[in-house]
Order: structure tokens, then C-alpha cells, then sequence
């Protein structure tokens, strides 16, 4: 085995393992919050996170994506100093994205609205909020990518890991005493240390800084690409989490708590994203040397191992779903079974569509994953809206899985085809 190759799986293997352990801090986090938070302060919190982690995802207009996948493209191609650029752009660019969530946007969003008299918040909570949460929230998110984009797997997963540990400590810690302010303490304290650890990590190890310069082509380089990549980023998320949206209005409220009680479980699956985050900066340098048959090789093989994870998947949870359930959350939610076992099939086609979106991003086709994941998502909206009122949550569940494998096929085809392509113009130029 080649040394690269065992580069890849060691780093996908240690990525994947690191993510199932962030994946069970976070989950214990959430527990303990539940049980010791107020309702109210519960689900303002966590409704406020979503904001603004999806907030800081759109304000960023994926330049942080875009540069996770042009730096390994300028290094792979000599160009150091623009990689340099790349970097330095992003960090200044995210900060700024976090300031003006801070200053601007969320006020408007919070402060105008009716949370605080709905949830019964504190003002000084809003505050602590608006203060804390987006400036780390956008560097954290950023720093992650950017590590990424270096081959600097370890130290992102370990980042990753101190913030969830910290998050995780902290509110075992200060949560009794203090409360929901401890909650968004801890939360903006894990990801100060882990966002600022990248950007400390990233000069000292391969010599980037916040302050060098960029030229005018590699913003607008990023640019273009961040547009694209924004749009592919929309559609990530339409698996599951607009079914959700959508069958909370369309459904009854049964039907709504079967799906809640199956999305987390399902979503156990999301880790294996790690292969597409790792394998990324690969296929550029296999792309650029022109190894076609290495990347299709790549192609057949996750598809290969998608099939096998879902015979096992359909196999265990087909025959234990009931008994799983009712370990995890109790018999009077062992109905929710099917509904799990469709949405897990649909994570792990959700997985493989990613990978072959990132490829095409890999390989400079940024509009054609960005079409073809918008494509999928606004379909799925169509499915979500019908299946949703006529089978409830099963019927939801039947929706994010016809989805994925719409993007799926598309992605594999559309990779299959580029790979195709520049075989043959590869060919007729040697002739």
C-alpha cells in the first residue's frame, strides 16, 4: 500500500472516529441542558444556535468552503503564495462576517422580534448572546475548513474535539449555579479556544497569517466559487431538517414527535461526511495529475460501500429498530422504527451524493455539484410538501430518501461524465 493511500485512510479513519466521538459530547451536552435548564431557556438557546450558525453559514457566502478547496488547488499547483492569500482572506472575512451578525443583524432579528416576551428571556441573556456567540461561532466554522484545506486533518479533529469537551465540561461544571449564562459562556469559550487554536496552529506549523496579501483574480477567484459552493451548502441541509420544518406545519403533532425521535438516530450517520472532507484535497491532486482511473476507482468504491452499509443497516434495524428504540428512548416510542430505518438508509445515500457534490468541487466544477444539489434540494421541497400531509412521518422519511438518491445518481453521473470527458481530450491531445 502506498504511502498516500495509507495517508487517506488513516486520516478518514481517525476523522470518522473523532466525529462519532463529537457526535455522543454534543448529545450529552444537549441532555444535560435539557435536565437543567428551564424549558423556555432550552428552546430559546437552541433555537438562537440554529440562528446563528445558519446565519453565519449564509453571511459567509461560502467563502470559507471555497477556500477549504482552492488552497489545496493553488499548493497542488506551485502556487504557495496565493494558497497564502486564500487563507488570510478567509480569516479576515469571517471575522468581519461575525462583528456584523453582531452588531446588526442579529439585534434586528432578536431585539425586534416577540422572543423575549414568548420565551420569558432575560434581557441580560439577549445580550450575552448577541455579545458572544457570533464572532467565535464564525471563526470556529472557518478555522475547521481552513485546517482541512491544508491536510491538517488531526489538528482540526482535535480542535474539534477540545471545543465539544470544553462545551461538554463546562456546563457539568456551571450549569447548577449559573445557569442559562454559563450554557452561553461555555459554548462561546470552546469556540474562542478552537477557532484562534486553528489560526495559531496554521502559522506555525505551514507559516499562514491573517495579514497577507491577496490579489484581485484570487478574490475573485473565491468569490465565484464561494457563490456556487453557498448554493451546494443550502442543499446539504435539505435532508432532513426541512422535512422537519415542513411536517410540523403539514402533520399532526403525533407524527411530527415520531419523526424528532427518529432524525437523531438517523443522523448518527452524518460522521462519515469525514470521507468526503478528507478525501477532497485527494482528488484535486489526483484531478490535476490526471489519474482518471484512480478517481473513477474512488467513485465505484463508495458507491460499493454505501450498498453495504445499507444491506447491514436495513438487516439490524429491519429486525432490532423496536428493541433499539426502546433502549434509547422508551417502549412508548418503539412505533418510530420504520420511519428510522428510512431515514438511516437516507443518510447513508445523503453521504455518497456529498462525496461525489465535493468531487466535482474538487475538480473546479463548483456549477455543476451547485445545480445539481439546488436541483435535488427543490425537489425535495416538493416531496416534503406531499408526503408530508398524506403518511405523516413515514411519508417525510420517504421524501429525504427519494431526494438523496435523485442526487445521488445525479452526482455520479455528472462525475462519471467530466472523468469521461478529459479522458478523451487527454487522449486526442497525445495524438
Amino acid at each position: 500500500m502506498s504511502s498516500g493511500r495509507r495517508y487517506f485512510l488513516g486520516n478518514t479513519a481517525f476523522s470518522m472516529s473523532c466525529a462519532f466521538v463529537i457526535g455522543f459530547c454534543a448529545y450529552l451536552t444537549r441532555r444535560l441542558t435539557s435536565n437543567g435548564l428551564s424549558g423556555n431557556d432550552y428552546a430559546f438557546f437552541y433555537s438562537t444556535f440554529s440562528l446563528v450558525t445558519l446565519l453565519v453559514a449564509l453571511f459567509s457566502m461560502g467563502i470559507p468552503n471555497a477556500s477549504f478547496f482552492c488552497i489545496p488547488d493553488a499548493r497542488n499547483r506551485g502556487q504557495d503564495d496565493a494558497a497564502h492569500g486564500f487563507f488570510a482572506w478567509c480569516a479576515r472575512w469571517v471575522f468581519l462576517v461575525g462583528v456584523f451578525l453582531t452588531v446588526a443583524v442579529l439585534p434586528v432579528v432578536l431585539l425586534t422580534g416577540d422572543s423575549m416576551e414568548r420565551y420569558g428571556i432575560d434581557s441580560r441573556h439577549i445580550f450575552r448572546l448577541l455579545l458572544l456567540l457570533p464572532l467565535p461561532f464564525s471563526l470556529f466554522a472557518a478555522t475547521t475548513l481552513l485546517l482541512n484545506g491544508l491536510k491538517e486533518f488531526v489538528a482540526s479533529n482535535l480542535l474539534q474535539l477540545w471545543n465539544t469537551v470544553t462545551i461538554l465540561a463546562g456546563v457539568w461544571l456551571f450549569q447548577a449555579k449559573y445557569g442559562l449564562a454559563a450554557v452561553i459562556v461555555v459554548y462561546a469559550v470552546g469556540s474562542w479556544c478552537a477557532g484562534l487554536g486553528g489560526i495559531l496552529w496554521a502559522r506555525r506549523k505551514h507559516g499562514f497569517t491573517v495579514l497577507h496579501p491577496i490579489a484581485p483574480d484570487g478574490r475573485k477567484r473565491l468569490m465565484k466559487a464561494g457563490g456556487w459552493l453557498l448554493l451546494s451548502c443550502t442543499g446539504y441541509y435539505f435532508f432532513a431538517e426541512l422535512g422537519n420544518v415542513i411536517l410540523s406545519y403539514r402533520g399532526t403533532p403525533e407524527e411530527t414527535l415520531i419523526f424528532n425521535i427518529a432524525l437523531p438516530v438517523a443522523l448518527m450517520i452524518r460522521p462519515l461526511y469525514a470521507i468526503s472532507e478528507v478525501f477532497a484535497p485527494f482528488s484535486n491532486q489526483l484531478y490535476q495529475a490526471g489519474d482518471t482511473r484512480a478517481l473513477r476507482r474512488s467513485v465505484w468504491s463508495m458507491l460499493g460501500g454505501t450498498a453495504v452499509m445499507m444491506i447491514g443497516a436495513g438487516a439490524v434495524f429491519g429486525f432490532g429498530g423496536r428493541w433499539i428504540l426502546t433502549i434509547l428512548f422508551g417502549a412508548e416510542f418503539a412505533d418510530a422504527a420504520p420511519c428510522t430505518l428510512i431515514l438511516i438508509e437516507g443518510a447513508l445515500l445523503w453521504n455518497a451524493a456529498r462525496f461525489y457534490a465535493d468531487m466535482l468541487n474538487s475538480m473546479r466544477h463548483e456549477r455543476r455539484a451547485a445545480l445539481i444539489t439546488a436541483g435535488a434540494a427543490s425537489l425535495s421541497v416538493v416531496l416534503y410538501w406531499i408526503l408530508s400531509s398524506r403518511l405523516g412521518a413515514n411519508g417525510t422519511a420517504w421524501a429525504a430518501l427519494a431526494a438523496s438518491v435523485i442526487w445521488l445518481c445525479a452526482g455520479l453521473a455528472s462525475v462519471l461524465f467530466v472523468l469521461s470527458r478529459d479522458a478523451a481530450r487527454k487522449t486526442a491531445e497525445e495524438k
